[in-house]
């Protein structure tokens, strides 16, 4: 039975139909957990593509769980592309960061920062998220990473005024 839901879902996963392929291919791996090393990549392409597809559409909370359920699987650098797996991190920070958690979105975002050194809003997420965290030098610092690579963004020359001041008055408490 393991091996027909297997066939079925590489199927889907060939037509592209991924919620399909996926729950044959989860399906067959509950069946026979010998198919683990063979449906390992399947499986976290369609968790990646499902999670890509509801991130697009601005459905966060599906969104996270097939990115979590993609990290899960323990992708390994040498079977998927590297940016890919990055980008994963990098989206699941920015899906947590949304949703308010901090600390998740900090420890995923610090993960791919040498990924993405051009990336200013990755630079901006993490200085927003130690202001938060009233770390005022150290948001400044990465505000600053972020406007050497967009110099004129007024929301990251806004957060910077704010933490300067937040810093200025922290001093002053001291």
């Amino acid at each position: 039975w393991g091996q027909e839901l297997k066939k079925r879902g590489l199927g889907e996963f060939k037509k592209k139909d991924y919620p399909a392929a996926l729950k044959d291919l989860e399906e067959a791996l509950r069946t026979d957990s010998s198919l683990a090393k063979e449906l390992k990549i399947p499986l976290q392409t369609c968790n990646l593509k499902l999670g890509d597809r509801y991130f697009q559409e601005k459905n966060y909370g599906e969104a996270i769980i097939y990115y979590e359920n993609y990290l899960k699987l323990e992708p390994a650098r040498v079977e998927l592309k590297k940016d890919r797996y990055n980008e994963a991190y990098y989206q699941l920070g920015k899906l947590e960061y949304g949703r308010g958690k901090p600390e998740e979105a900090k420890g995923n975002l610090l993960k791919v920062r040498s990924a993405f050194p051009q990336r200013p809003e990755l630079y901006y997420l993490l200085g927003s998220i130690l202001a938060r965290e009233k770390d005022y030098a150290g948001a400044i610092s990465y505000l600053n990473m972020a406007l050497r690579l967009k110099r004129n963004s007024r929301t990251f020359l806004y957060k910077r005024g704010l933490c300067r001041l937040a810093l200025a008055e922290q001093l002053e408490k001291e």
